[in-house]
C-alpha cells in the first residue's frame, strides 16, 4: 500500500513538472537521527506550503531543533506574518546532497515564530533527486553581469556543475533584463579574494524565501590559466599517491584527494561524479599536498580542467590544477623530490659536503688558477658563504648538483640578483661526468625555470648570465640561443669589458664632472641610448627603470637571512650634461666566484669629451662603498674602452632570456644537442661564468 507522503509528493511533484523514482520509506529512528544531525551541524529543512485558493506552492527555510523520538519543533529563518491563514503545510524537505528525504507529519502548532509537528511511524521517505551533491555555502557574494545590467546577491549552494544563488527581493523588478537564453558573467567573491569568475548559462529560476533563485552552470570545462606551451613539466604518478588537503573556500569543509599525477607546474585528482566539489576556475587559496605526515607543501591553485570517465561501474571526474603561488622554501622541496624523483642522480639544493664541492670546483677546473689567485686573500669569506648558500638553503638562490655515489659530476646555480631576473652562474661538470653531467644540470636549471617562473613569489622574469667567448660551452648554449630567435627582445646578447679598479692611485680631481644619485629622466635617456644600440633586455633585467630607482624590496629580502646586497645609482654630468650612469652593485665576497654581483657597471651614455680622467675620478669617488682593494669594473659599450683608451683585462657577454621565450629556447636546446650527438663532438671545456 502506496504512503501518503509519497502520493502526496508524487502529486505535488507532478503538478510542477517533476517525478519521484525509486522512493523507499525511511523508519522513524532514522529521521529523528537525521534530523538532530541537521542541527547539529546548523543546516535547515524546507517546508512546503500550498495556497488554499490558488494552488500556489511556497518554500520556506526553517531551523529544526534536537529531536527525542515524538514532537518535533522548528524555528523559521525570517518571521513569517499572516502567511498561514492562506496555505495548508503540505510536508518538508531534508536535502542530504544526492538524496533527499521528504517528511509529512502532522502539525501540532503553527505560529509566526515557527512550527511543531508529531512524527508518526511512516511519515518520511527518501529518494535519488540529483545526480551531484550540493553542499551549502557560507560568506561568498555573488555578481551576475549581463549586458551592462549588475545582480548581486550571495552563494547559496553548489556542486561540480552548478551554483545557486539568491538574489534580494528588490533585485525582482530588474530580471525582466536578464535574458535566460544568453550566458552571463559570473563572478564569486569572500572578502575581497576573488574565488572564481567565468561565462556561465541560467539553467533554472524559482523564487524562494522572499529571495529569486538562480541556477547557472559553467558554459565551459577548461580555462586557459598560463598561455600555452610546446614544452610542459613532465608529470610524475607518485607511489605511494600523495594526497591533496584543503577547505573548500565556499564552506563545503574539509576535503582528501588523491594526486594521481604531479609536476612542478600542477597536479590532477579525481573525484566521484556525483561527489565532485571542485570545478574549472575555481580559485584554492590555501593547498596542502601532503605526502607524509612531516612532509608538507603548501600552495595557491586553481582548478583548469574537468574531464569525464566511467570504468562501467561508476562515473569519475579528473581534474586539472595549476599552481598560482607557492613560497620559495616549498618551491625548493618540491623541485628537489621531482628532479631526484626522475632521475636519482639528479639534486635541487641539497645540503652538500663542503669539502667535496671545493674538491670539484678545483678537479673540474671551473677555479683556475688565474681565478683562485683572485680569491686566495679572501677564502675563508668564500667559504663562510658557501657554507649558509648550500647548508642554509638560503632561498634567494638555488643550486643543482649531478651526483653519483657521493661524487659530484656536475654544478649549476642561480641567485636572484635583480628584482625580477635570476643570475645564471658556476656552471661546471667534472672531468669524468664530461658533457652528460653539463647537459644534466643545464636541463635541471631550464625544468626549474619552466615551471616555477610563472608564480609570483619566484619573481622571475628573466634569466641572465654572463660568459667569455672562448668559453666554448656557454658560447655555443647562450650565445647560439640568441642567434637562432633573432629577436633580442626574447633573447639579447651585450658585450661588457672588465677592467679592475685599484683604490689607492691618486687622480686628479676633474672639475668638470659632477656626480650625483641618478635620476629617472636619466634612466629615460640611458634607455633611449640602449635601445638605438642593442635593443635587448639587458635594462629590464637589471632593474634599470625610473620607478625602480629607489627600490629596496630585493635589499631587505638578503638582509632577512644574513646575506648583503645592495644597489646604488649615479649619473656622471659634465658641464651639466649627462656622460654616464654608474650602478654600484655591492654583496657579499664569494656570492659570484668572479666578483660579478660585487662590482659597478658604467654604461657610457654619451662618449664625446668622456675622458679616461673622467672615468677613473668618477669610480675613485664611489670606491669608498667596498671593501676591497680591487674592485671589477664592467662598462659598456665596450667601443668606450677603445676611444678612452682604458686599460681592461678580458670581455664579458651578458646573456638576458625573457622567459616568455622558454620554448623557443628549449626547442634550440633539443636541436643544438640532437645535432651534437649526430656529430658525436665531446665539448670538453663546460666551464662558465
Amino acid at each position: 500500500m502506496k504512503s501518503k507522503v509519497i502520493t502526496a509528493l508524487q502529486t505535488d511533484q507532478a503538478e510542477q513538472g517533476g517525478q519521484v523514482r525509486n522512493a523507499k520509506k525511511v523508519c522513524k529512528q532514522k529521521l529523528v537521527n537525521l534530523l538532530n544531525y541537521v542541527n547539529f551541524t546548523n543546516a535547515n529543512v524546507i517546508v512546503h506550503l500550498r495556497h488554499r485558493k490558488f494552488n500556489e506552492v511556497i518554500s520556506i527555510t526553517a531551523k529544526p531543533q534536537p529531536c527525542k523520538g515524538d514532537m518535533l519543533k522548528c524555528f523559521w529563518n525570517e518571521p513569517s506574518k499572516n502567511i498561514f491563514a492562506s496555505f495548508d503545510f503540505l510536508y518538508f524537505v531534508i536535502d542530504g546532497g544526492l538524496v533527499m528525504t521528504t517528511v509529512q507529519p502532522e502539525v501540532q502548532e503553527i505560529t509566526e515564530e515557527g512550527i511543531v509537528f508529531l512524527l508518526g511511524e511512516e511519515c518520511a521517505i527518501e529518494y535519488a533527486r540529483r545526480k551531484s551533491v550540493r553542499r551549502r555555502s557560507t560568506g561568498v557574494k555573488a555578481e551576475v553581469l549581463q549586458n551592462g545590467v549588475l545582480f548581486s546577491g550571495v552563494l547559496r549552494d553548489f556542486s561540480g556543475v552548478s551554483f545557486c544563488i539568491a538574489i534580494p527581493e528588490e533585485a525582482f523588478a530588474s530580471f525582466r533584463y536578464l535574458n535566460p537564453e544568453e550566458p552571463v558573467m559570473f563572478l564569486l567573491k569572500k572578502h575581497h579574494d576573488i574565488l572564481f569568475s567565468g561565462e556561465v548559462r541560467i539553467i533554472n529560476q524559482r523564487r524562494e524565501d522572499h529571495s529569486h533563485m538562480l541556477i547557472v552552470e559553467p558554459t565551459t570545462c577548461r580555462i586557459n590559466r598560463y598561455k600555452n606551451k610546446e614544452y610542459r613539466s613532465s608529470r610524475h604518478r607518485i607511489i605511494p599517491l600523495p594526497s591533496m588537503v584543503f577547505d573548500h573556500p565556499f564552506g563545503g569543509g574539509s576535503f582528501s584527494l588523491e594526486i594521481e599525477d604531479l609536476g612542478g607546474s600542477g597536479f590532477s585528482v579525481e573525484e566521484h561524479a556525483s561527489e565532485a566539489v571542485l570545478f574549472p576556475g575555481l580559485i584554492l587559496p590555501e593547498v596542502e599536498i601532503v605526502f607524509a605526515s612531516d612532509f608538507t607543501i603548501k600552495c595557491q591553485a586553481q582548478v583548469v580542467y574537468r574531464k569525464t570517465r566511467a570504468d562501467g561501474k561508476n562515473d569519475y571526474v579528473r581534474f586539472g590544477i595549476a599552481f598560482l603561488d607557492m613560497d620559495n622554501h616549498d618551491q625548493i622541496r618540491l623541485s628537489a623530490y621531482l628532479h631526484h624523483y626522475s632521475d636519482n642522480k639528479s639534486y635541487v639544493c641539497n645540503k652538500v659536503s663542503q669539502e667535496n664541492l671545493w674538491r670539484f670546483f678545483f678537479e673540474s677546473g671551473f677555479i683556475y688558477p688565474e681565478k683562485y689567485s683572485s680569491m686566495e686573500g679572501r677564502k675563508e669569506n668564500f667559504r663562510e658563504t658557501y657554507r649558509r648558500l648550500y647548508m642554509d638553503n638560503a632561498y634567494i638562490a638555488r643550486h643543482f648538483i649531478y651526483q653519483e655515489k657521493g661524487a659530484i659530476l656536475g654544478h649549476m646555480a642561480m641567485v636572484r640578483f635583480y628584482e625580477n631576473a635570476w643570475l645564471i652562474h658556476h656552471h661546471a661538470a667534472s672531468r669524468a661526468g664530461n658533457l652528460r653531467a653539463g647537459v644534466a644540470v643545464l636541463n635541471q636549471v631550464g625544468r626549474y625555470v619552466n615551471e616555477f617562473h610563472s608564480l609570483r613569489s619566484t619573481h622571475m622574469n628573466y634569466v641572465i648570465c654572463y660568459y667569455r667567448e672562448n668559453n666554448k660551452f656557454p658560447s655555443r648554449v647562450f650565445g647560439g640561443c640568441a642567434a637562432a630567435l633573432k629577436n633580442p627582445k626574447s633573447c639579447s646578447l651585450d658585450s661588457f669589458a672588465y677592467h679592475k679598479f685599484i683604490k689607492g692611485y691618486r687622480i686628479s680631481a676633474q672639475e668638470e664632472i659632477e656626480l650625483d644619485n641618478c635620476r629617472p629622466s636619466d634612466i629615460e635617456e640611458l634607455k633611449r641610448f640602449y635601445e638605438h644600440h642593442s635593443g635587448g633586455g639587458m635594462l629590464k633585467a637589471f632593474d634599470l627603470e625610473p620607478d625602480l630607482i629607489h627600490c629596496e624590496d630585493l635589499n631587505r629580502e638578503f638582509e632577512k637571512i644574513g646575506f648583503k646586497r645592495h644597489r646604488k645609482l649615479f649619473s656622471l654630468r659634465k658641464k651639466g650634461h649627462l656622460k654616464a650612469v654608474i650602478m654600484v652593485n655591492i654583496s657579499d665576497v664569494g656570492l659570484n666566484f668572479s666578483n660579478l654581483t660585487n662590482c659597478l657597471h658604467f654604461f657610457a651614455v654619451d662618449e664625446e669629451d668622456l675622458s679616461y680622467e673622467d672615468f677613473e675620478a668618477a669610480i675613485s669617488r664611489l670606491s669608498g662603498d667596498y671593501e676591497e682593494t680591487e674592485i671589477p669594473v664592467l662598462i659598456y659599450p665596450t667601443r668606450f674602452v677603445v676611444s678612452a683608451n682604458i686599460h681592461y683585462e678580458k670581455l664579458y657577454t651578458l646573456w638576458v632570456l625573457n622567459v616568455q621565450a622558454l620554448d623557443q629556447y628549449f626547442e634550440f636546446i633539443d636541436s643544438l644537442f640532437a645535432r651534437h650527438h649526430r656529430e658525436n663532438n665531446e665539448i670538453k671545456n663546460t666551464v662558465s661564468e
